[in-house]
This record gives structure tokens, C-alpha cells and sequence, in this order.
């Protein structure tokens, strides 16, 4: 893995190779992927899905985050999504799946080219104060009555 340049490297495809290549003897190790599933620290993706909210249940909009104890409350501090909130919950499915159909090839046959496992943190809302993004609320409400 010396010679990769940045434009050649797969973080995690090269992992997946060396842990699990057994020729020669070695033994296989186990890959397995961390995830924080809601907390997007700020970053590009909620910077993509945080315009001005409107709450509609027939043309989702693209505000994302939680808020804080109510549909007008303050947003999550570390950018938390609100997985109540179909397309937020469409992306995370989506990006998990990537993990999931992740193929690579690590062995000389070719074979056994995927991760091995997958670790949710922050797979929950962190206090019951969360949980009010203006689209999930009406959305919830109408579900459950």
C-alpha cells in the first residue's frame, strides 16, 4: 500500500484487502465499519440539506436536523439529522447500504471482498428534547394519531 498516490487510494478497500488476504498462511481478520448515524458535525451534507425548513407533508423540503422541543426550537449543537424525516431517513439507508454492497477484491481468487460487519453509534436521538424537525413532527403525528 506504499506506492498509492491520494487519487488511487480507497479507504476502504484497503483495509478490506490486507485483512482479508490469507495467502501465504496469513490469517483473516475482520473488517468491520464504525458509523455515526445522525451527528453530522456541520459538515458538507448538512450544509446541503439545511435550507430554511417549511414543513410541508406533499413536497418534502430539504431541512434536515433535529430540533430542540419544538418545530421552532434550536437546532441539535452537533448537527444531528432527524431520521423522522423521510429523505433524511431515504439518505441514511442509502449511505449504510453503499457499506453493505461494498465489493472489493482481496484475495488472489478474487473473493471476499466486503466488509464484515457494521457498528451504529449515536443510532439514537442523545436527549428527549430532540426529535422536532418541522416535516417529521406532522409526519408522526399523522401516523400515530
Amino acid at each position: 500500500m506504499s506506492n498509492l498516490s491520494p487519487g488511487d487510494f480507497n479507504a476502504l478497500a484497503a483495509p478490506d484487502q490486507g485483512a482479508h488476504d490469507t495467502t501465504g498462511g496469513k490469517k483473516r481478520i475482520e473488517v468491520h465499519c464504525w458509523s455515526v448515524a445522525f451527528k453530522t458535525a456541520k459538515g458538507l451534507v448538512y450544509s446541503q440539506h439545511s435550507d430554511p425548513p417549511t414543513g410541508s407533508l406533499t413536497t418534502f423540503d430539504n431541512y434536515w436536523p433535529t430540533r430542540l422541543s419544538s418545530t421552532n426550537g434550536a437546532e441539535n449543537a452537533d448537527g444531528a439529522f432527524d431520521p423522522g424525516h423521510p429523505k433524511a431517513l431515504e439518505y441514511l439507508v442509502s449511505a449504510h447500504m453503499d457499506l453493505v454492497n461494498f465489493q472489493t477484491t482481496a484475495g488472489p481468487d478474487g473473493t471476499d471482498g466486503h466488509i464484515d460487519g457494521i457498528h451504529y453509534d449515536y443510532i439514537r436521538f442523545e436527549a428527549s428534547t430532540e426529535g422536532y424537525n418541522p416535516t417529521s413532527v406532522p409526519g408522526t403525528t399523522r401516523a400515530t394519531g
